[in-house]
């Protein structure tokens, strides 16, 4: 899992496939820069598409990406222009998620930008339709791939698997 702006290294890409990763996933999070300011993310979509060919230029064939769903003043078509830009990089898989302003956090001070729960519901019954109908199974309330290209490692979560989990 990688932010964009720090994966557009090709070399260190091709390392990390050589070292046997087969899938990388990336926190695109929106097609618009104006969007991605506004949560306070660094990267642009540009850097996304730089990060999406520096992946296949290093030999991924198993490509992710994260998006989410009502961002503060976000409409029901600028969500679906970012489906739209997603596609468009051939992902593999997606992954959307709706936006939650959580109790202590800096979006919180805006939850009344937010879409409402009524918009957000329809931004992801426009999501299931318009993957499906660009060959996007969905597997997991979130989740959606290509045929086989399912996440094995969040279907673990999903059918409470076991695994093993490393880091700080």
């Amino acid at each position: 899992e990688a932010n964009p702006d720090s994966a557009g290294d090709r070399n260190a890409l091709r390392d990390l496939r050589s070292a046997g990763f087969n899938r990388i996933s990336l926190g695109m999070q929106s097609a618009s820069d104006a969007e991605l300011a506004s949560l306070g993310r660094v990267h642009t979509m540009e850097q996304v598409r730089r990060a999406v060919d520096a992946a296949r230029g290093a030999g991924f064939d198993n490509l992710s990406l994260d998006l989410i769903y009502g961002l503060p003043g976000q409409t029901a078509e600028a969500w679906r222009k970012n489906l739209e830009a997603a596609v468009s990089l051939q992902p593999e898989h997606l992954s959307c998620y709706g936006l939650k302003a959580e109790k202590g956090t800096p979006l919180y001070a805006r939850r009344d930008l937010l879409p409402c729960e009524e918009i957000q519901a329809e931004m992801y019954l426009e999501t299931v339709e318009f993957l499906e109908a660009n060959g996007f199974l969905q597997y997991e309330i979130s989740n959606f791939a290509k045929p086989g290209r399912e996440s094995r490692h969040n279907l673990k979560y999903w059918t409470l698997g076991e695994y093993a989990g490393f880091g700080p």
